[in-house]
């Protein structure tokens, strides 16, 4: 398990690079940016100076990942499209961390989306976190552990849709149309019968249906959220001793 310590460096550095993804993307819109403003006090096009300078007082440079470096050292306006999605979906990892650290309770539903401006706030982003860092404590490994398998259980429903469009398993015996909604329906019983959450139509629950009835708009939404969920959770429960860059999420 990681430490307090090492979570909340972790989650600053998050609150930065998702807050640049949140510029990069509001420029390239060009969308207005009046919640930006309050929250950072500068318009998205300064916001990389301004995030540089924040993570320079407070120590944080060093501890960016290799990936995170790159991206904040790219010129402002510059990142690829890939870049900005990619960046702006950590903010559901930086939510389970500040979750595992007992500032944000609960973690919401696989189908519902962090508010980005409310998450930020609570990562005291552009903030002195002298008293932030001083005053964490981590969640109970018993209580992290029972967050992570939650995560698995959930983007493994999830792939088991892609698994159940993919024309090789169709050939497969092992995972036939009839094997799988077998292996889901059980899965979604067990969820049930454990608290985690009420079965619809003997599936497991999404945008108020049953999973199976997803568009292909939900089911990407639903994956991006229990990716980054379980990359964030895996990282916090240590699992195979990994640094942030090269976290699994294997199911």
């Amino acid at each position: 398990m990681r430490s307090a310590e090492q979570t909340i460096t972790r989650a600053l550095c998050l609150a930065a690079v998702t807050t640049r993804a949140n510029a990069e993307h509001l420029v390239g819109t060009g969308e207005p940016a009046p919640a930006f403003v309050e929250l950072t006090g500068v318009q998205p096009k300064d916001a990389a100076s301004c995030l540089e300078q924040w993570l320079t007082r407070e120590g944080l440079k060093d501890s960016l990942s290799p990936q995170e470096r790159f991206w904040m050292d790219i010129q402002f306006g510059e990142w690829t499209k890939r870049d900005t999605l990619s960046a702006w979906w950590r903010q559901e990892g930086l939510m389970v961390l500040l979750w595992g650290l007992k500032i944000i309770d609960p973690i919401p539903a696989a189908d519902i989306q962090v508010d980005i401006v409310d998450l930020l706030k609570s990562a005291w982003l552009l903030k002195d976190t002298g008293k932030l860092r001083a005053s964490v404590h981590l969640r109970s490994p018993e209580n992290i552990s029972k967050a992570r398998d939650m995560a698995e259980f959930w983007l493994w429903r999830v792939r088991t849709t892609q698994l159940q469009n993919s024309p090789d398993s169709a050939n497969d015996p092992r995972t036939s149309k009839e094997k799988l909604e077998a292996i889901i329906a059980h899965a979604a019983g067990t969820g049930e019968r454990d608290g985690l959450f009420k079965r619809i139509g003997g599936d497991f629950p999404a945008f108020g249906k049953a999973f199976r009835d997803l568009n292909q708009n939900e089911w990407s939404l639903a994956h991006s959220i229990c990716t980054e969920r379980l990359y964030g959770l895996n990282w916090l429960a240590d699992v195979d001793g990994l640094e942030w860059d090269q976290v699994e999420t294997s199911t």
